[in-house]
């Protein structure tokens, strides 16, 4: 199976069942043959890769039908939003509109809200901000204008349409901090930590292995089947990135205990 496949199986919804006016929609794992998804194409940004992992498991699984996937909304001369995936149940015909989102997140404690500790490794996005949004803005286009349009050349009544998110996150804890207690948070969302700058010169992290994933291997959980660079070359090579205030993603090896499910890490420099 494509690593990207194996990654996204593995990561978490950031919430369970319901909350924040929401309700989340777990795929059918037990229901999907897995036995002849594609490849998963490594040019697309990563919001795209994982709608498009989504979209393929989506078809694989044998208790629903995908009747339209990223239906764009345009009215007049101006697009209101996209819808992410419309199907249906297989058995019972109940239509569900799912709205997908796939994020990395870091928890910084320095802002006194925990809702709002949520945020980008670059602070230029935030749960806070994605949750009003999805909520707010996107869920509502199903009954907008457009939206009945479309649904209405699809065949579906909206009255008997049910709407879901499948809001997926991975959260990265301050490494010298790794409490995380968010009211309604699921905590398997925890997927590392996050140093500062200053904290990844402190010695301890010398002595291991590192690789700078690209952005479509943000998707992967972490292996060994890759080129592995000393310390002083990881940092030569994202110096750049972290001058321009770029977070960075790494991946490290401890080669002391290597093959063990513990010897691979995942954290950002922030």
């Amino acid at each position: 199976m494509d690593k990207a496949y194996h990654g996204f199986l593995n990561s978490q919804l950031i919430w369970n069942g319901s909350a924040f006016g929401m309700t989340q929609f777990k795929l059918p794992i037990s229901s999907i043959d897995f036995s002849d998804l594609p490849l998963v194409p490594r040019d697309r940004r990563l919001g795209h890769q994982a709608e498009f992992v989504y979209l393929q498991l989506l078809n694989a699984c044998s208790e629903f039908e995908v009747i339209a996937h990223s239906i764009q909304l345009i009215d007049g001369k101006r697009t209101l939003g996209e819808l992410d995936f419309i199907i249906q149940n297989v058995e019972t015909k109940v239509v569900l509109h799912i709205e997908l989102t796939y994020k990395f997140y870091i928890l910084d404690k320095s802002v006194s809200e925990p809702i709002h500790q949520i945020v980008g490794p670059n602070r230029k996005d935030a749960f806070a901000y994605k949750l009003n949004k999805t909520r707010d803005k996107q869920m509502p286009l199903l009954y907008s204008k457009p939206g009945k349009v479309v649904l209405k050349e699809l065949g579906l009544d909206i009255s008997n349409i049910n709407q879901m998110v499948a809001f997926y996150a991975h959260i990265f804890v301050p490494y010298d901090d790794r409490s995380f207690d968010i009211e309604n948070l699921n905590k398997d969302c925890l997927a590392g930590y996050w140093v500062t700058r200053s904290q990844v010169q402190l010695e301890e992290f010398k002595s291991y292995s590192y690789y700078r994933p690209t952005k479509s291997e943000w998707l992967h959980i972490p292996h060994y089947e890759v080129e592995w660079k000393s310390y002083k070359e990881i940092m030569d090579v994202v110096t750049a990135s972290l001058d321009e205030k770029r977070s960075v993603m790494l991946w490290k090896l401890d080669e002391s205990v290597s093959k063990l499910p513990s010897s691979l890490e995942r954290f950002f420099i922030c």
